[in-house]
């Protein structure tokens, strides 16, 4: 059995492939950068690219030099190079992550969008255009504060929006993230590893796909509360919450938040 789902990823990998790095892109340098905001990174993955292990890398990279606080990484299974869940495969996607690589018309993987303000970024981009956005200044505040509910997968989160600048309109997210999947992933050798690790995966839109409509006046906290019930298949002991605002724009600010017991 092991042996035919080796032959299918490897067929389906030939067949749709991943996008290429250049051996000029594989090494990218990280420049210093002052801190300004928090970034959202959308990384378009998938367990049959035998690409994304290294870009997956590549943004962790990143997040140790500039601090994982102020990168935030989801990543985001969807598209044919993605693994749909099965009673033998642990798979990580599903529609909701199709719905995102839709509405960004992905073309391939691995790829990233950034802020949502610069479009689908490749690999090469990355770094340049994460550096470029941590130092624009930010007037929205965000502070999250998630807790599980005693005996069963449920939590509650509150988030608290603080805008310190002129009013103005978008949306809030909130997404739930999870960390030690342990799954199936494609290696570049065309190994299938059937313990890959993987984290900072997206599980679920807490409050719906886009969101939920925020106005943000001026020095005005508006406090925002959510009960979620988790699918028995998510280890909530791993999972993170992020939280953004967003509008045509771009992503005004971005945070995560551990759950806490």
């Amino acid at each position: 059995m092991k042996k035919t789902y080796y032959i299918l990823f490897l067929c389906v990998a030939m067949l749709l492939g991943c996008n290429n790095i250049d051996n000029n892109n594989r090494l990218i340098e990280i420049p210093t950068a002052t801190v300004e905001r928090n970034v959202l990174v959308e990384e378009f993955t998938g367990q049959k690219c035998l690409n994304c292990p290294a870009a997956g890398v590549a943004l962790k990279d990143i997040q140790s030099k500039y601090n994982e606080g102020n990168v935030v990484v989801v990543a985001i299974h969807g598209g044919p190079l993605a693994v749909k869940p099965s009673s033998h495969v642990v798979g990580l996607r599903t529609d909701l992550n199709d719905q995102y690589y839709k509405q960004w018309k992905v073309s391939g993987v691995p790829c990233a969008v950034i802020n949502r303000n610069g479009g689908v970024l490749r690999r090469s981009a990355w770094a340049a255009k994460i550096y470029e956005d941590l130092q624009q200044k930010s007037n929205i505040k965000i502070t999250t504060k998630a807790q599980r509910v005693a005996n069963s997968n449920d939590i509650t989160i509150s988030t608290t929006i603080n805008n310190t600048g002129e009013a103005v309109k978008g949306h809030l997210q909130l997404w739930l993230v999870e960390n030690n999947i342990t799954a199936i992933q494609q290696l570049p050798n065309n190994e299938v590893q059937s313990n890959y690790v993987h984290n900072h995966v997206l599980r679920d839109a807490i409050n719906g796909a886009m969101g939920e409509e925020v106005s943000l006046n001026s020095n005005t906290p508006q406090t925002f509360e959510h009960r979620y019930s988790a699918k028995v298949n998510i280890n909530l002991n791993n999972c993170h919450i992020v939280a953004f605002v967003y509008n045509d724009s771009g992503v005004l600010q971005v945070v995560q938040q551990a759950i806490s017991k």
